[in-house]
């Protein structure tokens, strides 16, 4: 019997985390399990995390399937290298490149949708950590991209998928960057299961088309109004860096609203 493994974090709350996700895979009779870390200041945090699943993982019994969401794709394939696995299911997950950070490759290929998600990145450790390893593990992948993913362009993933994981990606309508595990769990663990749809090697990957945008009041609150935010708080506090995270809060919580709403 496969077992489902997702890495969560200890001071998260299971029900708005994957609570629902574990609670859907086990409905179905599938076993699902939630390794959880805590939150560490480490410059390597993705092999960290990805020591953590392999310690959690030594004692299971049967084939493994890892699944993550968004960052958490550049620790799976670490754990895949390490113990054999079966499977892993990327959602909404960056891939990383042997050699390479994901900041390194992202910023090439601009598949971060806003600002706010680019300064997020840009700030966070495990973005800026080197894979080191030679190659993605020869496992099967699934890839299962959000429609309306407000993080990373959808487009980026779909072709990502393609090109480097070699699959057809399952694409989610109407999800979210996070809401997708959360309100359409039915559909992520129906992609999850399915054998994944590979690619024959000799199709070339569909070239990449830049969705279009609406420029309307979620790109004023995205865009600009951080930036004028900005300059209007950076007399007042000590740094650079404390007005920017101030400025930035605005976008981050009127996504976070509107995923909320959704």
């Amino acid at each position: 019997m496969i077992t489902f493994a997702i890495h969560g974090y200890e001071d998260v709350d299971p029900a708005f985390e994957f609570g629902p996700l574990q609670a859907e895979f086990e409905r179905r009779g599938v076993r699902c399990m939630i390794v959880r870390s805590a939150r560490t200041k480490s410059k390597t945090p993705n092999q960290d995390r990805a020591q953590v699943m392999i310690e959690a993982l030594r004692e299971v019994e049967g084939d493994v399937a890892l699944v993550g969401i968004s960052n958490q794709g550049l620790m799976m394939p670490l754990v895949a290298a390490a113990r054999p696995i079966q499977r892993i299911v990327f959602i909404n997950a960056a891939i990383p490149r042997p050699g390479k950070s994901f900041w390194e490759t992202a910023r090439k290929e601009r598949a971060f949708a806003s600002l706010p998600a680019w300064w997020l990145a840009w700030v966070a450790p495990g973005m800026h950590e080197v894979y080191p390893l030679d190659d993605l593990p020869q496992v099967e992948y699934v890839y299962i991209a959000a429609e309306d993913d407000e993080a990373i362009r959808p487009e980026w993933e779909q072709q990502a998928a393609r090109e480097y994981l070699h699959v057809e990606p399952v694409v989610i309508a109407g999800a979210g960057h996070a809401d997708i595990v959360r309100h359409h769990v039915e559909e992520v663990v129906d992609a999850a299961l399915l054998q994944p749809q590979r690619q024959p090697s000799q199709r070339r990957a569909r070239p990449m088309r830049r969705r279009k945008r609406s420029f309307g009041l979620s790109a004023v609150i995205s865009h600009f109004v951080p930036l004028v935010a900005y300059f209007a708080i950076r007399p007042h506090v000590a740094s650079d860096t404390d007005a920017l995270a101030i400025a930035w809060f605005i976008p981050l919580v009127w996504t976070l609203g509107s995923s909320i709403a959704f």
